[in-house]
């Protein structure tokens, strides 16, 4: 017994030792073997953890880092991988870690294909190889893990679906698969998986639409976001599935209502149904969502209002409803909103005033109402308080007062946009109590300066503002001048811009201390004097305005030292002197235009060695010698205009290496010698103005073959031979070739057949019969010419003159003054007319004349034509104005002029013409003008006028032009069928607050040529009796509440124009207009050039007939709701220059036909659904100079072709699943500026060529799978920067969409893309994303990596478009050359004109200039500013007060809603 009790015992011992020992056996050594496969596989291993550190065979295995091994058998159960920063491929020997539970490799670099081998591992519960390079369909045999808890194989390169034995999991809890390009319809069998909680499909290009049975009951998360999946919400949803607390359906194509029994879904936390076309109302219950934290229901079609019980969401921190059409009041319960952070209603219909009580909500972060037409003064009150707020966005409404003073409280505050409404007031200085503000925009309100004419206080208080970078002014009554404090942003402070602001005074020298200033914009202002030389302490600047002041004195020699420097603008100053020698210094300069001053000397060699320059303009100035042989070293140039200076010899023939030479004006010169050969290799050459000089010999024949000539004058030289009549000859017309004596040939040309020899003819021409004055250089006006008792007509027009008028000048006999174009100053003598008493024509136009008009005026009873427009006069028009019963021409336009219209005006019977555009007149337009019934043209743009539009004015049955722009002239526009204005051509009403219908009787005006009423409030459909205006050339409607016939039926107004043969141009953006376009659109095909419907809710597809529209050049369908594929048709558009596409819903591939459209430079095609890959014919399109396809679904390899396009400036393929690496013929493209290639599946190395790319500032290729390292050969891109010399500067605006992101990261615990997550999943994909067009959706341009390029103006201004009609002073004598070669300029700089726009039409010098086709006048000169405007028949509404404009940027900005109407006094 005792033995058997030893034994026993002795077992018991045996079996405990052995229980404290590993367990050795071949599985064991199995799992080894295993692991050191897996780290023979590994390649790259730059933290040394895996192929150094304890993985070795002395150490047990179970302790190498990373693995996990069980206690008792010692089997290896998890691997855990993640972010060790691997590379290589998983080994298959994983498959034989029978144990292996767990197997995490998440965030390394991975590649091949996943191992069929997992499916082995029967006991595996968590599969994590999300964030990897892997590849190739997924492995059905992975449903042979039957213990699968989670898998998430995000963030791959995965094809092919997903596999339906996935619906057979038994115990799958979370399904992570986005985002991998798996296509095909949604898995509706992934409802059979009766434990799945989580479901994360987004970017996955699904489509079809979502079974009912998919939501089963034990769904919490689901995340579909960024797919193609359409149809409707199950109106069971929340029965199917009563758990769910986490859903994401946004950017889908998801319609119909949302269900109102979405408000049953109790458990929901976080509800994303943005960007489809759900329509209808916000569901009423949406407060019975006690739970729900975040809602986005914005960009949809959502319309109603925001009920008011929203304001019971007690547990609410985001809300967006923005870009929808919700209209009413914003319910004062939000206030009750305690927790919400983040709000942005922006962009819908919204009216009223702000609630008071939204400006308690102490938890508001981000409050967005950008775009509405709320009203009223802004809430008041010293108790309001937002303590947290950071982005206060209010732009683009109508607000009026002041900008409260409570505004300074809000001590966190980072952004405050305000621009675009109606302020007033002085810009509070208490908002320099701000310390973390960083953008600060107010532009286009009417606010001012603390004391008119001092020192701009307000600046010296935002210095105080350490963080300030962005300072946005424009357009605002300043009238003040830039203090010496200045210089206190010396270390923040990056963008300036003041447009527009009456800045008078000095540049203060303290502007050299902003060290941090990229972008300074001081355009259109009063400043005066020198230029400071500490400007060259601008060490970071790129972009520099000065143009449209009165600056004078030299360039100083220190702007050399600024060598960032991209763009110098100078024009329209007095600046003389030359250009400095060491101008060649700035090689990263693009763009030098100091045209319009008074420049002397030779052009210094060094400017022709830049060799990044494209737009040189040295126009208008007394520039002399000649051009040299080294011009040919500018290879980027694209457009030179050296016209009206004093430039001799011969025309160089290294002209012909400017291959991107596209203008070439040499006007007006003193060129002698022969046109060279040479000019005819300029094979892009599509303007060329040789006129006005002493050319001689025969035209080259080479010129025949220039493809893309499309304007030519080589009048009024000495040319001689025959006109080629070959290529593009065949379009001119004798204007080309007038002046030239001894040319032959076409008799097209009216000129003598070359084979013919007849008589000489004498050729008498007619002399002038009387002495004139020979032209003066400069000076002031010779005193001694009083002493010719005789003189009778004096002109020295445009002579450089400067002082004031001598009064021994003032003698009896004079009958014609002609004084225009000069600096001429001072004030009329008060007994000029008792001097002057024959006077007939005072022309004093365009020059500095100030003080009253003298009432004595009107005692000048012989007066024909009086111009005194273009000065600063003040004060009223001359009571007894009517007393001028013989004056014909009347023009007081752009000065200072207040008061109102003189009644009597209506005695002035024999009025022919009457301007008073550009002043501050007020008060009602007089009945009585309806008296004159021999009125022509009449313009009153510009001014405070009020009231209604009398109905006598209607009646006027002589008038030809009407212009009533820019004014605050409101009510419905006169009615009456009786009205009738047979001669009129030219009605411009824009920019007013005419609301009402537009006019039936308005199609009786049958002389009709130019209509443009843009920019008011006017309603109902747009007539389609308009239709029969037989010679209506330019129509324009944009910014107005127009909407088509029927809602949702074809626009049948479209129908109705395309009956006007001779339409060239037809702009209704942002209207309502709630329709498809008609296969009717094919009627315009004979002449319509212009098409802009931008923000129009257009519906439906593009039709194919639009492909007949072969005149077409501008095609603007941005922002609606179009959907279905890019008609093939569209290549018919042989014409077409600028395609907009882009934010609609259009899906399928690009054409290949698009590659037909070979003049095409700007295609955006952004935030589609376009699928598919880049037409490999893309390089037929060599003119291309700006690419946008980002936010679209495309794939496949980008083609090698686009890499040759050397014209393309910009290139956005982002936010798409492209593949493949970047060739080594990416050095080819040496134009472009920007590429951004993030977020796309792009591998291999980055090439070494990129260095070739010397224009290259932004380059963004984030989110990719590139390996390998950085090349040195970027060190070689000079002028390479985030925000470079053509680029914008930088800012540090986040748009809406990106601080969204960042909330939901924060209140719904979402792990940031930068941390380390936990090791379960990420349950909801967040894109930072672009919302943003050539307008813009959201405030700024949000960059993939988080920082903002915030812009006022960016891109080259349209070759094509006719900007605004309006009125202005017109050629009023014949010596009178100076506006009339500006516009012959303008003509000669449009690329393409099929239709004969511009070179024929009403062009000609009988004509008001400043109502020809595609003209806009500047307020102060009314010289031509504005040639070329991207956002045709109306300015967009953010950039329609800039008068003086004389180029266009409209990229990444925020343009949309409204503008002030009392925007008009600046």
């Amino acid at each position: 017994m005792e033995k058997f009790i030893f034994l026993a015992l002795l077992d018991v011992l045996l079996a405990s030792l052995l229980m404290f020992q590993p367990i050795i056996s071949s599985s064991n050594f199995t799992d080894q073997d295993a692991l050191l496969h897996f780290k023979s596989a590994i390649e790259v291993d730059p933290t040394n953890t895996i192929k150094g550190s304890n993985w070795t065979t002395e150490a047990d295995f179970c302790e190498w880092i990373g693995v996990v091994c069980s206690n008792r058998r010692q089997r290896v159960t998890a691997l855990d991988f993640s972010y060790m920063g691997l590379r290589g491929r998983l080994s298959p020997y994983l498959g034989n870690l029978s144990f292996l539970a767990s197997l995490d490799v998440r965030n390394n670099s991975f590649y091949g294909t996943i191992l069929t081998e997992i499916g082995c591992l029967r006991r595996l519960k968590r599969l994590i190889l999300e964030s990897n390079q892997f590849e190739g369909n997924i492995p059905p045999n992975l449903a042979l893990c039957q213990n699968l808890e989670l898998m998430s194989l995000s963030v791959n390169r995965l094809t092919g679906g997903i596999p339906r034995k996935f619906g057979t999991f038994p115990k799958l809890r979370q399904l992570i698969l986005s985002p991998n390009d798996l296509r095909g319809q949604f898995p509706s069998f992934l409802g059979n998986i009766s434990t799945l909680q989580v479901i994360g499909l987004s970017t996955a290009s699904l489509t079809g639409s979502i079974p009912p049975t998919f939501f089963n009951r034990s769904l919490t998360m689901v995340d579909l976001t960024h797919n193609d999946l359409s149809g409707s919400l199950p109106f069971d949803l929340c029965s199917r599935s009563p758990n769910i607390q986490w859903l994401s359906l946004a950017d889908n194509k998801f319609s119909g209502q949302l269900p109102e029994t979405l408000t049953q879904c109790k458990e929901l936390l976080m509800l994303s149904l943005s960007y489809n076309r759900f329509q209808g109302s916000i569901p009423r219950d949406m407060d019975s969502l006690q739970k729900l934290q975040a809602l986005f229901l914005d960009v949809n079609n959502l319309t109603g209002t925001i009920p008011r019980n929203i304001g019971n969401m007690s547990s609410l921190h985001m809300l967006d409803l923005g870009f929808n059409y919700i209209g009413g009041d914003i319910p004062s319960e939000i206030s009750k909103l305690v927790d919400l952070t983040f709000m942005s209603l922006q962009r819908n219909l919204l009216t009223g005033e702000v609630p008071q009580e939204i400006f308690n909500i102490s938890s508001l972060q981000v409050l967005g109402l950008t775009d509405n037409s709320l009203s009223g003064s802004l809430p008041s009150g010293s108790d309001l308080s937002l303590p947290n707020l950071e982005k206060l966005y209010l732009a683009k409404n109508g607000f009026g007062g002041n900008i409260p003073q409570y505004f300074s409280n809000f001590s966190n505050l980072i952004l405050l946009e305000v621009s675009y409404n109606q302020l007033s007031g002085p810009i509070p200085t208490s908002l320099g109590n701000l310390k973390n503000l960083i953008y600060f925009g107010v532009r286009s309100n009417q606010l001012t300066g603390e004391t008119y004419g001092a020192e701009l206080d307000f600046l010296s208080a935002l210095s105080n503002c350490q963080s300030l970078q962005t300072l946005f002014t424009g357009e605002n009554p300043l009238g003040g001048s830039m203090p010496a404090s200045i210089k206190n942003f010396s270390s923040s402070l990056q963008i300036l811009s003041a447009p527009n602001c009456q800045i008078k005074g000095h540049l203060p020298k303290e502007i050299g201390f902003l060290k941090s200033l990229t972008f300074l914009r001081l355009t259109d202002n009063d400043l005066v004097g020198n230029i400071p030389s500490s400007i060259g302490g601008l060490e970071s600047l790129q972009r520099l305005y000065l143009d449209n002041n009165h600056l004078e004195g030299p360039i100083p020699d220190e702007i050399c030292n600024m060598t960032s420097l991209g763009e110098l603008l100078l024009r329209q100053n007095r600046i003389s002197g030359s250009i400095p020698n060491c101008i060649g210094n700035l090689s990263s300069l693009q763009k030098f235009l100091v045209s319009s001053n008074n420049m002397t000397s030779a052009i210094p060699v060094s400017l022709w060695s830049l060799q990044q320059l494209i737009f040189l303009n040295l126009s208008l100035n007394s520039f002399n010698g000649g051009l040299p042989f080294d011009m040919g070293k500018m290879r980027a140039i694209v457009s030179i205009d050296l016209s009206w200076n004093q430039l001799i010899g011969a025309i160089p023939s290294s002209i012909q290496e400017l291959q991107s030479l596209s203008s070439l004006n040499l006007s007006r010169n003193l060129f002698q010698g022969s046109i060279p050969q040479s000019i005819g290799k300029l094979k892009g050459l599509d303007v060329l103005d040789l006129s006005y000089n002493e050319l001689s010999s025969a035209i080259p024949k080479s010129m025949e073959g220039l493809p893309f000539l499309r304007s030519l004058n080589l009048s009024f030289n000495k040319l001689s031979g025959e006109i080629p009549n070959g290529g593009p000859f065949r379009n001119f017309s004798a204007l080309s070739f007038i002046g030239n004596e001894a040319l032959c040939g076409n008799a097209t040309f009216q000129v003598p057949p070359c084979k013919l020899k007849g008589n000489k003819s004498m050729d008498k021409r007619l002399r002038l019969l009387f002495i004139m004055l020979p032209f003066v250089s400069a000076g002031q006006i010779p005193g001694f010419l009083g002493n010719i008792t005789t003189l009778q007509v004096i002109t020295l027009a445009k002579a450089n003159l400067t002082g004031s008028i001598p009064l021994t000048l003032f003698n009896g006999s004079l009958r014609v003054v002609d004084f225009m174009h000069n600096d001429l100053l001072g004030s009329l003598p008060s007994d000029l007319c008792y001097r002057w008493p024959k006077i007939q024509r005072l022309l004093l136009h365009d020059n500095q004349f100030s003080g009253l008009l003298p009432e004595t005026l009107t005692q000048c009873k012989e007066l024909l034509q009086l111009a005194m427009s273009s000065n600063r006069f003040h004060g009223r028009i001359p009571r007894d104005i009517d007393s001028l019963q013989k004056l014909q021409f009347l023009y007081l336009g752009t000065n200072n002029l207040t008061g109102t219209i003189p009644q009597t005006i209506g005695n002035m019977s024999r009025l022919h013409e009457l301007y008073l555009e550009y002043n501050s007149i007020g008060g009602d337009i007089p009945s009585e003008i309806g008296k004159l019934v021999n009125l022509n043209k009449m313009s009153l743009g510009g001014n405070l006028l009020t009231g209604e539009v009398p109905e006598e004015l209607f009646n006027i049955s002589s008038l030809q032009s009407l212009a009533l722009s820019e004014n605050s002239l409101s009510g419905s526009l006169p009615s009456g069928s009786e009205l009738s204005l047979p001669n009129l051509e030219t009605l411009v009403l824009s920019d007013n607050g005419f609301d009402g219908n537009i006019p039936q009787y308005f199609s009786n005006f049958s002389n009709l040529i130019n209509f443009d009423a843009g920019n008011n409030l006017l309603s109902g459909p747009i007539p389609m009796s308009l239709g029969n205006l037989k010679n209506l050339r330019f129509f324009a409607v944009p910014l107005n509440q127009l909407t088509g016939e029927a809602y949702g039926a074809e626009l049948g107004f479209l129908s109705a124009l395309s009956n006007c043969q001779s339409l060239q141009t037809l702009s209704v953006d942002e209207n309502p207009l709630r329709g498809s376009i008609p296969e009717s659109i094919k009627n315009f095909s004979s002449s319509l050039r212009f098409l802009a419907a931008y923000n129009s809710q257009i519906r439906g597809r593009i039709p194919d007939e639009m492909g007949s529209l072969k005149s077409l050049t501008f095609l603007r369908l941005g922002y609606n709701d179009l959907d279905g594929n890019i008609p093939s048709s569209i290549g018919g558009l042989e014409s077409l220059q600028r395609l907009y596409l882009d934010n609609n819903h259009l899906e399928g591939p690009i054409p290949n036909e698009i590659c037909n459209l070979t003049r095409l430079g700007e295609l955006l095609l952004r935030q589609n659904r376009i699928s598919g890959s880049i037409p490999n014919c893309i390089g037929n399109l060599s003119s291309l100079q700006k690419f946008l396809v980002s936010s679209n679904n495309m794939t496949a390899v980008i083609p090698v072709s686009l890499w040759s396009l050397q014209e393309l400036i910009f290139l956005d393929l982002s936010h798409n699943s492209f593949n493949g690496g970047l060739p080594f013929d990416i050095g080819k493209m040496r134009a472009i500026v920007s590429i951004d290639l993030s977020w796309n599946r792009l591998t291999g190395a980055i090439p070494s060529s990129i260095q070739e790319l010397k224009s290259l500032a932004s380059l963004d290729l984030s989110r990719n799978l590139f390996e390998g390292s950085i090349p040195q050969s970027i060190s070689h891109l000079k002028g390479f920067r985030v925000c470079g010399a053509t680029m914008p500067p930088c800012g540090v605006e986040e748009s809406l969409a990106k601080a969204r992101e960042l909330f939901i990261r924060s209140y719904l615990k979402v792990p940031s893309p930068s941390a380390r997550p936990d090791c379960s999943f990420s349950p909801f994909t967040v894109s930072p994303g672009q919302r943003e067009d050539g307008r813009g959706k959201e405030r700024g341009s949000a960059r993939k990596d988080g920082t903002v390029i915030v812009a006022e103006v960016w891109r080259e201004a349209d070759p094509v478009g006719p900007g605004r009609v309006t009125a202005g002073l017109p050629a009023i004598c014949s010596s009178n050359f100076t506006d009339q070669d500006a516009l012959l300029r303008f003509q000669s700089a449009i690329e393409v004109d099929p239709m004969n726009t511009i070179k024929g039409s009403n062009w000609t010098a009988e004509a008001n200039f400043c109502e020809w086709i595609g003209v806009v006048c500047s307020n102060r000169r009314q010289r031509v500013m504005a040639l070329d405007l991207s956002h045709v028949g109306s300015i967009p509404r953010d950039m329609d007060s800039l008068q003086k404009l004389q180029e266009l940027y409209l990229g990444s900005n925020n343009l949309t809603s409204m503008i002030p109407r009392t925007i008009s006094n600046m």
